[in-house]
C-alpha cells in the first residue's frame, strides 16, 4: 500500500509541473508574445505586367492579432514597404496568412537576389510588432543572424519608427493603365476593335506581344523595334493581309499618351509622363 500511495504522489507530482508548463507556455503565447513566424518570401515577375513580392506569414499567437504596417529589409540598410493598411488587417490565431505588395513597373530582381541571403521582414502591429527573420540555413543560420545583428534587432524591436525612418527606401514607380500596372519596358498599347469587343495588346521596347494574331508565324517573336509610325504601319499591313473578309480596326498608343504614373516620393500620384523622366534621372 505504502508503494501505491508514493507512486500515486509522484503522479500528481509529476501531473502538477505538467500542468503548470502548459499554463505557462500558454499564457506566454496569449499575453507575451505576438509573433509571426515567416514561411517564405515569393518574388514575382511577368513580361509584361508589374512585379511584386509575396509574403507567407503565421501567426503563432493564441489570440487574434492586427497588422499595420509590413516591411522587408535589407542589409539593416534598405526597406521595401510591403504593404500599409488604412484598415488593420485582422488575422486570427494560429493561422497562416498571405500579404501580396502592390505591383510596381521598375526593376526589382536586384532584390531577389537579397532573398537567398539572411534578411527580415518588420511587421507593424496595432498593439506592439514582430521581427520574422529568414536564412537560407535554416535555424542554426538565423541564431547566428540574431548574434551579428543584435543591436539592430533590439533597437528595431524597441523604436520601430525611429529605426524604419533611417533606413533608405527602395524606390518604385508605377506605369498605371486603368487598374493595370504595366513593366517599364512596354511602349505601345494596340486596342483590337472586333465584333462588338474591344482587346488589349501590350508591346514591348523590344516589339514583343502580349497576344499572337497572325497564323502565318509573321512576327511570332514580335512586331519588332521601330517609331510610332513605323510599328503602327506596319500593323496596318499586317491586318489587311491576314483579316481580309472582317472588318477590324485598331488603335495604337504611346504609353505616355494613356497611362497614369506614380512614384513612391512625396510628389504625389497621376503625374504627366515629363515629370515621371525627370525623376527617374535622378532616383533610379
Amino acid at each position: 500500500m505504502e508503494i501505491l500511495n508514493d507512486i500515486n504522489i509522484v503522479l500528481q507530482i509529476i501531473t502538477n509541473i505538467c500542468i503548470l508548463c502548459i499554463t505557462i507556455y500558454t499564457t506566454f503565447l496569449q499575453l507575451g508574445s505576438a509573433s509571426i513566424r515567416g514561411l517564405f518570401v515569393q518574388y514575382k515577375r511577368q513580361q509584361f505586367l508589374g512585379e511584386y513580392f509575396i509574403l507567407q506569414l503565421y501567426n503563432t499567437s493564441l489570440s487574434s492579432i492586427s497588422i499595420r504596417e509590413v516591411y522587408l529589409i535589407f542589409n539593416n540598410e534598405k526597406k521595401l514597404l510591403i504593404k500599409k493598411y488604412d484598415v488593420p488587417l485582422l488575422v486570427e490565431s494560429r493561422r497562416s496568412f498571405q500579404i501580396e505588395m502592390d505591383p510596381v513597373s521598375n526593376c526589382l530582381i536586384d532584390y531577389k537576389v537579397l532573398l537567398n541571403e539572411n534578411y527580415l521582414v518588420f511587421i507593424k502591429l496595432v498593439d506592439g510588432n514582430s521581427i520574422c527573420t529568414f536564412s537560407t540555413s535554416g535555424l542554426k543560420g538565423r541564431i547566428k543572424f540574431w548574434g551579428q545583428n543584435y543591436k539592430f534587432l533590439k533597437n528595431l524591436k524597441r523604436n520601430p519608427r525611429n529605426v524604419i525612418d533611417r533606413l533608405d527606401s527602395i524606390e518604385w514607380y508605377k506605369i498605371c493603365y486603368g487598374d493595370v500596372i504595366l513593366r517599364d519596358i512596354v511602349n505601345f498599347i494596340l486596342l483590337i476593335k472586333s465584333e462588338g469587343s474591344v482587346q488589349t495588346v501590350f508591346i514591348t521596347k523590344s516589339g514583343s506581344m502580349s497576344e499572337r494574331y497572325f497564323s502565318d508565324g509573321k512576327w511570332e517573336r514580335g512586331i519588332g523595334t521601330g517609331t510610332y509610325q513605323e510599328i503602327k504601319e506596319r500593323l496596318t499591313e499586317a491586318f489587311k493581309a491576314e483579316f481580309k473578309e472582317e472588318v477590324l480596326e485598331f488603335e495604337l498608343y504611346k504609353v505616355e499618351d494613356v497611362c497614369n504614373f506614380q512614384i513612391s516620393n512625396p510628389l504625389g500620384y497621376n503625374l504627366n509622363y515629363e515629370v515621371l523622366k525627370k525623376w527617374l534621372e535622378n532616383n533610379v
